[in-house]
């Protein structure tokens, strides 16, 4: 069958592409590589680590680090952790360690989101902005435009930290040199898609509208 010759053509991590099998195949006596078309596609992209963003695990909170991002869960007090944990709380009290500490620590933006009256522990993330005179937390709405807004939103759900912190851009939580990923900005959010092959004849071309990698399966 196609399909069992189809399993000599494969990719791996280590080996070239295997392009014998398929150049020799043939479909209705045409060559399946004149039929085939090629998708050229990664999950991320990668930025330059200039160094590294420094955390610190504050009391009744777990945090976890990846790449260009932190989330933090926090625990009310002495509280289950079931029990959702309020803004005004132990979010700002945490919130504002690293506020007040965000330039030192490389941090850019802070996060917070306040999960109380939610069934499911999602909230629309907001901006940290310390606190004003009387004491009071200050939060604001997010800037960052539209693309950048939509994925911090796609991250409202119930396993995202209560906290969300941000390097600054060229650092990373966890790494000082190399690359690395999942910040929230273009440079490993935004990837190449492209389409190849003789079966698509002579149709060329350039789309520069933002697409998403979850479309892909209702183009082809």
């Amino acid at each position: 069958s196609i399909y069992g010759k189809l399993k000599r053509f494969s990719v791996t991590l280590d080996d070239e592409l295997d392009f014998d099998g398929l150049m020799n195949m043939t479909k209705d006596g045409v060559p399946l590589l004149d039929q085939t078309i090629f998708i050229i596609v990664s999950d991320h992209g990668q930025f330059p680590v200039l160094g590294e963003a420094h955390t610190k695990d504050p009391p009744f909170s777990f945090l976890a680090k990846n790449g260009g991002m932190a989330q933090i869960y926090v625990r009310q007090g002495l509280s289950d952790w079931g029990d959702y944990p309020y803004l005004n709380g132990d979010i700002s009290v945490i919130a504002d360690y690293y506020w007040n500490r965000r330039n030192e620590l490389k941090i850019d933006h802070i996060l917070v989101r306040d999960s109380r009256g939610s069934n499911n522990w999602s909230a629309n993330y907001k901006l940290y902005k310390g606190r004003n005179s009387a004491g009071n937390v200050i939060t604001e709405p997010l800037h960052f435009g539209q693309m950048v807004n939509e994925r911090i939103n796609r991250l409202d759900f119930d396993r995202s930290g209560d906290i969300i912190l941000i390097a600054k851009p060229g650092y990373s939580f966890g790494k000082d040199e190399g690359g690395d990923h999942g910040s929230i900005f273009s440079a490993d959010s935004m990837i190449p898609l492209i389409f190849s092959g003789k079966a698509l004849g002579n149709m060329r071309k350039s789309i520069d509208e933002p697409k998403r990698i979850t479309d892909i399966a209702p183009t082809i």
